[in-house]
């Protein structure tokens, strides 16, 4: 028999743990945090105890473990509210996070018959293993009016996006259509506190996305892009599961700057299609970025899951056990477009779960979490252990290989060498989709180097970039010394824009002519003014030290643009 409890203060051992799902995690300083979704373990007599995640746990960074030698802590929630598929993103310092998004669990709604109005808490750590949660105060800032669940979304730098959702019984309690989707997408800026909404028609017709995933690229476009790939893009009337999925053989870009959408190409052993699977970033050799996802389910069944907006019986296990879990890590090269997938023994299934780039080196995912139903039966009176223990997973990103602990010092990252091969003949696309596209992926930017444990979608610069980062503003000095009678004669030069394709079409005529739409879109933020950037402008500058002083005047911006000399501009503030 399995044993129902509105919450659980359980904290995971690697006896009695089963598997932890539909929750959320976040890195922030050495430790990362799990909160929300639901439980389960095992009693004394063997049978499932399945709970609602009441504490948020802990996981030390700082030192090397094994999921068996681990001791997760937990931490109280001070009421904050207990939900599946909730968002933690941290701030730009990395010393809070706050919790978007996110449904009330059915178990919770049923025993209360009352979802929990939209609030934003964030939770701050104390470095050892603590923390605390607090309301944020929301007015005044735009705050959504709903909160959705299952949508796309990916933070780094302070700035959380979240692409459409939807609204259920859990979620919002006017909902009585089933899952009803959510338009646009919004971002928030813990920097500034300001919310912004903004059309994603040119996503998808009608603006809508669930149950994929979001990878924000700091590396390319002025001030980085975000990607969307995988789930589903629901109808404007429900979630149609069969007709409506997005496969990975294209993948939608946003440039946040111009809140302009492209769609480019991809080629190589493309994932199947899939949803709720994790997927983490790292910046490359000679100016790549991988994008890695994991797990994750492919729903074989016809038809769709949600009828005409009639909920099915729940638990459905006869569907639940026909849906094809999936083991397999996929990597995606940019700016090649080009997938690889990682050749190992498939044993560990799984989907609903999260991952992170943790270490020193950024090199080692851990993977949190998951479920598979293929090891609960029928009656879902039972269910196996994880095969990860306490549902920990620790996965080398440069060898593609499953590790059995974690270590701090782990070397730094590097592209595997599959890939290494691939983009050294191929580095880019045979066809881009549109030269506006080409040209935000020919702008590669210089990131800060993260704390050692940093978010997933955070980067690091590599350690002779840095280095000589420091030698060339050394020489940079003396060369400014001996130049400077030139610098005041310089003439003022004008930066060029490049041409840049804007999209602002209208909000979906569906949403305009629904009862509901002012309730279910989201509540738009002040925008004047306000650039959402992802990553410092810093463009450190390299000279060559055995070129003489006189070698080293003005050149013209074309030969500046072909990189075939660093100058010295007076005009330009280099930050």
């Amino acid at each position: 028999m399995t044993n129902y409890t509105r919450s659980s203060n359980y904290i995971p051992d690697g006896n009695s743990f089963r598997y932890l799902t539909n929750h959320a995690s976040a890195v922030l300083g050495d430790w990362v945090y799990i909160d929300g979704g639901y439980i389960v373990h095992s009693d004394s007599s063997n049978h499932d105890v399945t709970g609602w995640l009441n504490i948020t746990l802990a996981i030390d960074l700082r030192s090397k473990w094994t999921n068996t030698s681990i001791s997760m802590v937990g931490i109280d929630k001070a009421g904050s509210p207990i939900l599946d598929y909730s968002s933690l993103w941290p701030n730009a310092e990395g010393t809070a996070a706050y919790q978007f998004a996110g449904g009330v669990t059915w178990g919770i709604y049923y025993n209360d018959n009352s979802p929990v109005k939209p609030q934003l808490w964030s939770f701050t750590p104390d470095n050892t293993g603590g923390g605390a949660w607090s309301q944020q105060n929301t007015y005044s800032t735009g705050f959504p009016a709903t909160r959705p669940q299952n949508g796309l979304q990916a933070s780094a730098n302070g700035i959380g996006y979240y692409l459409g959702g939807f609204l259920n019984w859990g979620t919002y309690p006017q909902t009585t259509h089933g899952y009803l989707p959510v338009p646009n997408i919004i971002t928030y800026n813990s920097t500034s506190g300001g919310w912004q909404n903004f059309t994603a028609s040119g996503f998808s017709n009608a603006g809508t996305a669930s149950y994929g995933g979001a990878q924000i690229v700091p590396t390319f476009g002025n001030d980085g892009l975000v990607l969307f790939f995988g789930g589903y893009t629901p109808t404007a009337v429900d979630v149609d599961y069969s007709s409506t999925q997005l496969g990975f053989d294209q993948i939608a870009v946003l440039d946040p700057q111009t809140q302009t959408w492209y769609h480019q190409n991809t080629t190589g052993p493309r994932p199947e299609w899939r949803a709720n699977f994790c997927n983490v970033g790292v910046p490359g050799d000679n100016g790549t970025y991988e994008v890695f996802i994991y797990g994750g389910v492919a729903d074989p069944l016809s038809g769709s899951i949600w009828v005409n907006g009639n909920k099915p019986a729940y638990p459905n296990a006869n569907a639940m056990l026909q849906e094809k879990q999936l083991d397999e890590i996929y990597v995606l090269s940019l700016p090649s477009f080009h997938w690889f997938k990682a050749d190992y023994l498939a044993t560990s299934n799984r989907n609903s779960h999260t991952c992170h780039v943790v270490g020193a080196g950024q090199r080692q995912m851990l993977s949190i979490g998951g479920s598979n139903f293929a090891v609960v039966d029928t009656n879902l009176s039972t269910s196996q252990n994880d095969i990860f223990t306490q549902g920990l997973g620790v996965f080398d990103l440069t060898d593609l290989t499953w590790l059995s602990s974690y270590d701090p010092n782990a070397p730094s990252y590097q592209t595997p060498q599959m890939v290494k091969t691939f983009v050294s003949t191929s580095p880019t696309p045979s066809s881009w989709s549109s030269p506006q596209l080409e040209q935000l992926f020919s702008e590669t930017r210089v990131i800060s180097t993260p704390s050692p444990s940093a978010s997933p979608s955070s980067s690091s610069t590599p350690i002779g970039a840095i280095v000589g980062g420091v030698v060339g503003g050394v020489v940079a000095l003396v060369v400014l010394a001996l130049v400077g009678w030139y610098i005041f004669q310089k003439r003022h030069r004008t930066h060029r824009s490049r041409p840049l394709q804007q999209y602002s079409p209208s909000e979906s005529s569906q949403w305009k002519d629904s009862k509901l739409y002012n309730d279910l879109r989201m509540s738009e933020a002040p925008t004047d003014g306000e650039v959402l950037e992802l990553v410092t402008k810093e463009r450190p500058s390299e000279l060559d030290s055995s070129r003489s002083a006189e070698a080293w005047e003005l050149e013209t911006s074309e030969r500046r643009r072909c990189g075939q000399l660093n100058e010295l501009d007076a005009d330009r503030s280099y930050r």
